[in-house]
């Protein structure tokens, strides 16, 4: 539910996201310049964040009338800066007006108005009525085709959202070696399909821990990736202010909540080695989220910690907010890992131990190696999923990966 002023800013909104069995709720309301938003999960102390408004900055309706007075024939063009709701700040626009086609929609025939929308580095086809009203869209992500249809809300909650196995199996990264975990550094070169490698550098992808690139050619990237060796006596808790962000509880973390407190505590028990504590708390996730699967699209650490049961995001949030209990600085990682001669869409954790540290407790042993590589970090406090899925978006299926040295 989105509401705007008389010139089309933003004035309130009310979101629901129901991206597990606990649906997150937020609420933004409009004070001057700034909007504050509440967010909240079932059974979690409400987490609030302000967004500064800035001049120019469109809501949906007002966007959508900029854009019908400014498309009026094939080829006219409007860009316009909106606020997003599931994101929490504002993205840039591109709309490409195009000509009227037959298009099916789910199983009938409608004359359309083809639109091209860039946002984000994605492209999208859609397809709207004379009234402006979207029908169907058409998004290429991760070499697959993500197709949307205008639907009743009782039509949407009757889905079943869970991310099936062959979405993994078609969306791999294949590699002719074999990556061993005994490996202390590897060295990969990246090629990119669609698009350019200076796109991958805008959104600051592949530069997390551990990891450097050089530019080889406008498709071409070599990624040198460090097996992390920690040897820490940093001590919890650290409370530098710099890692404010990384120990600070949120809608997706919440290290406040008294069960997850309780836990932490049990868990890393007198340990005051921050790296040690960590990988107790890694071992801990692995072990206690019993049932691994993959119907959850994102829980919050809360539901983890209720439900025991996800693949690999879950695993990660709810290291994270263990971590923070415990006086850790956390954060997650969205990227690739080497499973069974290919490379698949992942999440793990880093901790700040004296130095970043990748962990990852959907292993046994928690330790990532060169296998790792990671695409973007998030404290999870000003990005939300969709930010680290569309990370993933742009590289897998339009990526290929050849290993050229393993030390």
């Amino acid at each position: 539910v989105l509401d705007e002023t008389a010139d089309g800013a933003g004035a309130a909104f009310e979101l629901e996201q129901k991206q597990s069995e606990l649906p997150l709720l937020a609420v933004g309301k409009r004070q001057g310049d700034t909007l504050v938003i509440t967010e909240r999960t079932s059974g979690s102390a409400p987490q609030t964040s302000r967004f500064q408004l800035k001049p120019g900055v469109m809501g949906y309706m007002k966007a959508l009338r900029t854009a019908r007075q400014a498309l009026k024939k094939p080829g006219d063009e409007v860009s316009v800066r909106i606020f997003v709701p599931e994101f929490k700040r504002d993205l840039k626009q591109d709309y490409v007006f195009g000509p009227k086609e037959e298009i099916d929609v789910r199983g009938r025939r409608k004359a359309l108005r083809r639109i091209e929308v860039t946002s984000m580095g994605l492209t999208a086809t859609q397809w709207m009525d004379d009234a402006f009203s979207l029908q169907k869209s058409v998004t290429p992500m991760m070499g697959l085709s993500l197709v949307s249809y205008r639907s009743t809300q009782d039509e949407v909650l009757a889905q079943d959202f869970s991310s099936p196995p062959e979405i993994f199996i078609s969306t791999s990264i294949p590699v002719t070696r074999l990556i061993p975990d005994t490996a202390k550094r590897a060295r990969y070169r990246l090629t990119v399909k669609q698009e350019s490698v200076k796109e991958w550098q805008a959104y600051g992808l592949f530069q997390t821990v551990g990891q450097t690139t050089k530019t080889i050619s406008t498709t071409e990237l070599d990624l040198e990736v460090l097996k992390v060796q920690v040897d820490s006596d940093v001590e919890r808790p650290l409370t530098d202010r710099n890692f404010a962000e990384y120990l600070k509880s949120n809608s997706y973390l919440q290290s406040d909540d008294e069960e997850l407190r309780r836990i932490a505590a049990r868990v890393v028990g007198s340990e005051r080695n921050a790296w040690k504590s960590a990988q107790k708390a890694a071992r801990w996730v692995h072990r206690s989220v019993r049932e691994k699967h993959l119907r959850t699209v994102f829980a919050t650490a809360k539901e983890v910690l209720q439900r025991r049961e996800g693949d690999c995001t879950e695993h990660a949030v709810l290291l994270a907010a263990i971590c923070r209990a415990a006086g850790i600085p956390s954060r997650v990682i969205a990227g690739l890992v080497f499973h069974n001669g290919a490379f698949v869409g992942h999440m793990w954790t880093e901790v700040y131990v004296g130095t970043w540290a990748p962990i990852d407790a959907t292993r046994r042993d928690p330790l990532a190696g060169v296998g790792h590589i990671g695409l973007v970090s998030s404290s999870l406090e000003s990005a939300s999923m969709s930010d680290l899925f569309l990370s993933i978006a742009q590289v897998l299926g339009n990526l290929t990966i050849e290993v050229q040295t393993l030390e």
